[in-house]
């Protein structure tokens, strides 16, 4: 679909359009979802370093583990807060569900939960005790998380209490 990327890593869709970080050379390209048409190859520059993506509504978060750091900007590539979210630990992947974001941390094996309007931390040991999260996602009211063990676990979002902490593994 798109092609001549260098380390295309976060991948994000927002109506018609497919936003892609590139870790190599730190831009957000956005092409056409359905075409791979360049839209921007060059969207936003980010020389920490930008790996996964999230969108809610307008708002495009970006992940900068490098940076231990969460971005924030406006689909359009506008500029909102670089330093949006702060002081995480080796953050690998986020997710949206309502008006929160959640952002696996991998060095302290950790799921924290942020106000997605404000950055405003909400519980940043929500889950703990997991091997080094790398993958996360939402779904209804839950979240689901990819681990360095092989395994992957469902969360209650709300309260963090595991679901089932091994619903798949040896993947």
């Amino acid at each position: 679909l798109v092609r001549g990327l260098h380390a295309p890593n976060g991948l994000a869709i927002s109506g018609p359009n497919l936003f892609v970080s590139d870790v190599n050379t730190g831009i957000i390209g956005e092409y056409n979802a359905m075409t791979g048409a360049v839209v921007n190859a060059s969207l936003i520059s980010d020389p920490a370093g930008p790996t996964h993506l999230a969108i809610s509504e307008n708002d495009l978060f970006v992940v900068n583990p490098n940076a231990n750091t969460i971005g924030k900007y406006d689909t359009d590539g506008t500029f909102i807060n670089t330093s949006f979210i702060t002081g995480l630990d080796n953050p690998q992947q986020i997710a949206i569900l309502g008006s929160s974001l959640y952002v696996a941390n991998q060095n302290n094996g950790t799921i924290s939960e942020y106000d997605a309007a404000t950055g405003a931390a909400i519980n940043t040991s929500l889950i703990m005790g997991l091997n080094n999260p790398r993958g996360l996602t939402a779904l209804g009211a839950e979240l689901g998380c990819g681990e360095a063990n092989g395994i992957i676990g469902e969360y209650d979002a709300a309260s963090g209490q595991a679901i089932n902490a091994s619903l798949i593994s040896g993947v």
